[in-house]
Protein backbone atom coordinates (compact mmCIF):
# COMPACT_ATOMS: atom_id res chain seq x y z
CA UNK A 1 0.00 0.00 0.00
CA UNK A 2 1.13 3.35 -0.51
CA UNK A 3 0.13 6.53 1.24
CA UNK A 4 0.37 9.87 0.16
CA UNK A 5 0.00 12.40 2.85
CA UNK A 6 -0.30 15.82 1.28
CA UNK A 7 -0.02 18.53 4.25
CA UNK A 8 -0.84 23.10 2.93
CA UNK A 9 -0.84 25.24 5.22
CA UNK A 10 -3.60 27.58 4.12
CA UNK A 11 -5.62 27.83 1.18
CA UNK A 12 -3.59 30.09 -0.61
CA UNK A 13 -0.06 29.22 0.63
CA UNK A 14 2.77 28.75 -1.84
CA UNK A 15 4.01 25.87 0.24
CA UNK A 16 3.09 22.53 -0.27
CA UNK A 17 4.24 19.25 1.14
CA UNK A 18 3.65 15.84 -0.17
CA UNK A 19 5.26 12.95 2.06
CA UNK A 20 5.04 9.47 0.61
CA UNK A 21 4.62 6.28 2.74
CA UNK A 22 5.49 2.88 1.87
CA UNK A 23 4.24 0.06 4.36
CA UNK A 24 4.51 -3.52 3.37
CA UNK A 25 3.51 -6.62 4.45
CA UNK A 26 2.34 -10.48 4.10
CA UNK A 27 -0.61 -12.27 3.36
CA UNK A 28 0.35 -14.97 4.94
CA UNK A 29 2.36 -17.03 1.63
CA UNK A 30 5.43 -18.77 2.71
CA UNK A 31 7.02 -17.28 -0.10
CA UNK A 32 9.47 -18.70 -2.70
CA UNK A 33 11.54 -21.60 -2.05
CA UNK A 34 14.77 -22.61 -4.17
CA UNK A 35 14.98 -25.80 -3.73
CA UNK A 36 17.43 -25.86 -7.36
CA UNK A 37 21.65 -25.50 -6.64
CA UNK A 38 21.03 -23.01 -9.44
CA UNK A 39 17.74 -20.55 -9.96
CA UNK A 40 16.98 -17.61 -12.52
CA UNK A 41 14.07 -15.79 -11.28
CA UNK A 42 12.83 -12.66 -13.64
CA UNK A 43 10.06 -10.68 -13.17
CA UNK A 44 7.83 -7.80 -14.12
CA UNK A 45 5.91 -5.17 -12.66
CA UNK A 46 2.51 -4.28 -13.70
CA UNK A 47 1.58 -0.03 -13.22
CA UNK A 48 -1.95 0.52 -14.10
CA UNK A 49 -2.19 -1.22 -17.76
CA UNK A 50 1.63 -1.09 -18.51
CA UNK A 51 4.34 -3.65 -17.86
CA UNK A 52 7.79 -2.78 -16.59
CA UNK A 53 10.79 -4.30 -18.48
CA UNK A 54 12.13 -7.73 -17.22
CA UNK A 55 14.25 -8.00 -14.69
CA UNK A 56 16.05 -11.13 -13.88
CA UNK A 57 18.54 -12.70 -10.99
CA UNK A 58 20.42 -15.43 -10.06
CA UNK A 59 20.37 -17.06 -7.00
CA UNK A 60 22.99 -19.98 -6.23
CA UNK A 61 22.06 -21.80 -2.89
CA UNK A 62 25.18 -21.45 -0.34
CA UNK A 63 24.90 -25.15 0.65
CA UNK A 64 27.47 -25.73 -1.81
CA UNK A 65 30.33 -23.72 -0.05
CA UNK A 66 29.82 -26.44 2.50
CA UNK A 67 32.16 -28.38 0.23
CA UNK A 68 35.81 -29.39 1.37
CA UNK A 69 38.40 -30.84 0.00
CA UNK A 70 39.37 -33.82 2.64
CA UNK A 71 41.88 -35.74 1.19
CA UNK A 72 44.81 -35.69 -2.01
CA UNK A 73 46.99 -38.39 -3.00
CA UNK A 74 48.75 -36.10 -5.26
CA UNK A 75 52.41 -38.47 -5.66
CA UNK A 76 51.37 -41.61 -4.87
CA UNK A 77 53.90 -44.42 -4.25
CA UNK A 78 55.19 -46.36 -6.97
CA UNK A 79 52.91 -49.89 -7.95
CA UNK A 80 54.96 -53.14 -8.78
CA UNK A 81 57.30 -53.20 -11.49
CA UNK A 82 54.94 -55.41 -13.65
CA UNK A 83 52.07 -53.03 -12.93
CA UNK A 84 50.44 -51.86 -16.11
CA UNK A 85 50.10 -48.38 -14.36
CA UNK A 86 52.54 -45.70 -13.70
CA UNK A 87 52.29 -44.10 -10.34
CA UNK A 88 50.54 -40.68 -11.40
CA UNK A 89 47.11 -43.45 -11.89
CA UNK A 90 46.67 -43.49 -8.35
CA UNK A 91 46.12 -40.06 -8.16
CA UNK A 92 42.68 -39.14 -6.44
CA UNK A 93 41.35 -36.51 -4.48
CA UNK A 94 38.58 -37.05 -1.89
CA UNK A 95 35.62 -34.11 -1.29
CA UNK A 96 33.16 -33.91 1.94
CA UNK A 97 30.06 -32.31 2.42
CA UNK A 98 30.91 -30.80 6.11
CA UNK A 99 27.44 -28.99 6.33
CA UNK A 100 23.89 -29.64 7.56
CA UNK A 101 21.95 -29.72 3.73
CA UNK A 102 22.26 -31.34 0.76
CA UNK A 103 24.85 -30.47 -1.67
CA UNK A 104 23.63 -30.17 -5.29
CA UNK A 105 26.91 -31.28 -7.35
CA UNK A 106 25.59 -30.43 -10.99
CA UNK A 107 26.74 -27.03 -11.23
CA UNK A 108 30.38 -27.67 -9.51
CA UNK A 109 33.65 -27.76 -11.24
CA UNK A 110 36.61 -28.61 -10.58
CA UNK A 111 39.98 -26.44 -12.26
CA UNK A 112 43.57 -25.39 -12.61
CA UNK A 113 46.16 -28.41 -12.69
CA UNK A 114 43.14 -30.80 -12.42
CA UNK A 115 39.90 -30.23 -14.08
CA UNK A 116 36.60 -32.34 -13.98
CA UNK A 117 33.13 -31.12 -14.51
CA UNK A 118 29.85 -32.96 -12.27
CA UNK A 119 27.36 -32.43 -14.15
CA UNK A 120 29.21 -35.33 -16.16
CA UNK A 121 29.06 -37.63 -13.30
CA UNK A 122 26.33 -39.80 -11.51
CA UNK A 123 26.36 -38.59 -8.47
CA UNK A 124 24.51 -35.65 -8.25
CA UNK A 125 24.28 -34.72 -4.70
CA UNK A 126 26.09 -35.15 -1.86
CA UNK A 127 24.25 -35.92 1.45
CA UNK A 128 25.45 -33.93 5.08
CA UNK A 129 28.77 -36.07 6.12
CA UNK A 130 28.84 -37.87 2.74
CA UNK A 131 31.99 -38.07 0.76
CA UNK A 132 32.70 -38.43 -3.02
CA UNK A 133 36.28 -39.21 -4.86
CA UNK A 134 37.56 -38.14 -8.35
CA UNK A 135 40.20 -40.28 -9.47
CA UNK A 136 42.87 -39.75 -12.08
CA UNK A 137 42.42 -43.19 -13.55
CA UNK A 138 39.32 -45.62 -12.70
CA UNK A 139 40.99 -48.74 -13.61
CA UNK A 140 44.38 -48.04 -11.72
CA UNK A 141 42.08 -47.05 -8.74
CA UNK A 142 39.75 -50.11 -8.39
CA UNK A 143 43.26 -52.62 -9.08
CA UNK A 144 44.49 -50.71 -5.68
CA UNK A 145 41.34 -50.27 -3.82
CA UNK A 146 38.25 -51.89 -3.13
CA UNK A 147 35.68 -49.77 -5.21
CA UNK A 148 32.68 -50.99 -3.63
CA UNK A 149 33.54 -48.88 -0.80
CA UNK A 150 34.34 -45.55 -2.07
CA UNK A 151 31.54 -43.43 -3.86
CA UNK A 152 33.74 -42.62 -7.18
CA UNK A 153 32.30 -39.33 -9.27
CA UNK A 154 34.47 -39.96 -12.07
CA UNK A 155 38.18 -39.36 -13.58
CA UNK A 156 39.49 -35.69 -13.85
CA UNK A 157 42.09 -34.27 -16.78
CA UNK A 158 45.19 -33.18 -15.62
CA UNK A 159 47.12 -34.25 -13.20
CA UNK A 160 48.48 -33.68 -9.65
CA UNK A 161 52.04 -31.86 -9.67
CA UNK A 162 54.45 -33.63 -7.75
CA UNK A 163 56.06 -30.50 -6.17
CA UNK A 164 54.00 -27.29 -5.98
CA UNK A 165 49.86 -27.97 -6.28
CA UNK A 166 47.21 -26.06 -6.72
CA UNK A 167 43.46 -26.09 -8.24
CA UNK A 168 40.21 -24.73 -7.62
CA UNK A 169 37.11 -25.50 -6.75
CA UNK A 170 33.97 -23.48 -8.86
CA UNK A 171 30.47 -23.33 -9.02
CA UNK A 172 27.92 -22.68 -11.77
CA UNK A 173 28.69 -18.56 -12.00
CA UNK A 174 32.03 -19.57 -11.65
CA UNK A 175 32.48 -17.83 -7.90
CA UNK A 176 35.07 -19.35 -5.94
CA UNK A 177 34.12 -22.31 -3.90
CA UNK A 178 37.31 -22.64 -2.67
CA UNK A 179 41.12 -22.58 -3.88
CA UNK A 180 43.93 -24.82 -2.41
CA UNK A 181 47.38 -25.31 -2.87
CA UNK A 182 50.18 -27.69 -1.52
CA UNK A 183 54.11 -28.13 -1.43
CA UNK A 184 55.72 -31.67 -1.36
CA UNK A 185 58.42 -30.15 1.08
CA UNK A 186 55.27 -29.79 4.02
CA UNK A 187 55.11 -33.70 4.62
CA UNK A 188 58.02 -35.62 2.79
CA UNK A 189 56.24 -38.77 3.46
CA UNK A 190 53.52 -37.45 1.19
CA UNK A 191 55.59 -37.42 -2.19
CA UNK A 192 55.92 -40.81 -3.69
CA UNK A 193 56.82 -42.88 -0.37
CA UNK A 194 52.84 -43.65 -0.02
CA UNK A 195 51.00 -41.30 2.23
CA UNK A 196 48.55 -38.97 1.76
CA UNK A 197 47.38 -35.44 2.72
CA UNK A 198 44.61 -35.02 4.76
CA UNK A 199 42.57 -31.83 5.92
CA UNK A 200 43.15 -31.62 9.74
CA UNK A 201 39.47 -29.94 10.70
CA UNK A 202 36.37 -29.43 8.36
CA UNK A 203 36.41 -26.22 10.13
CA UNK A 204 39.92 -24.88 8.57
CA UNK A 205 38.89 -21.16 6.87
CA UNK A 206 38.73 -20.76 3.56
CA UNK A 207 41.42 -18.31 3.26
CA UNK A 208 44.29 -21.29 5.32
CA UNK A 209 43.77 -23.81 2.83
CA UNK A 210 47.10 -23.03 1.27
CA UNK A 211 48.79 -23.46 4.85
CA UNK A 212 50.83 -26.09 6.11
CA UNK A 213 49.38 -26.36 9.35
CA UNK A 214 45.76 -26.92 7.83
CA UNK A 215 47.19 -30.32 6.53
CA UNK A 216 49.06 -33.28 7.40
CA UNK A 217 50.67 -36.10 6.35
CA UNK A 218 48.45 -39.91 6.76
CA UNK A 219 49.79 -42.55 8.52
CA UNK A 220 48.54 -45.19 5.91
CA UNK A 221 49.68 -46.55 3.16
CA UNK A 222 47.94 -45.88 0.07
CA UNK A 223 45.63 -43.19 2.22
CA UNK A 224 41.80 -43.75 2.89
CA UNK A 225 39.88 -42.70 0.69
CA UNK A 226 36.56 -42.68 2.39
CA UNK A 227 36.37 -45.81 4.43
CA UNK A 228 38.71 -47.95 2.63
CA UNK A 229 42.07 -48.82 5.17
CA UNK A 230 45.21 -49.82 3.74
CA UNK A 231 48.56 -51.53 5.54
CA UNK A 232 49.99 -49.08 8.27
CA UNK A 233 53.07 -47.13 6.46
CA UNK A 234 56.33 -48.50 7.22
CA UNK A 235 58.40 -46.13 9.62
CA UNK A 236 61.27 -44.72 7.24
CA UNK A 237 64.63 -44.72 8.77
Amino acid sequence: MLAIHGLNFGAGSSDFLIVPELVAGTTGAAGISLEEPLTTVRARTLSGNTWSALNESTFVRPSQFDLRVKEIMYHPADPAPDSAFEDENFEFVEFKNIGTETIFLEPVRVTGGIQFDFSGSDVEVLEPGEYVVIVENLEAFASRYDVSEVTIAGEYSGRLANRVGTFSVVGAMDESILDLWYVDAWYPQTDGFGASLYLVDDDVPLDQLGWRESWAAGTTLHGTPVSYTHLTLPTKA
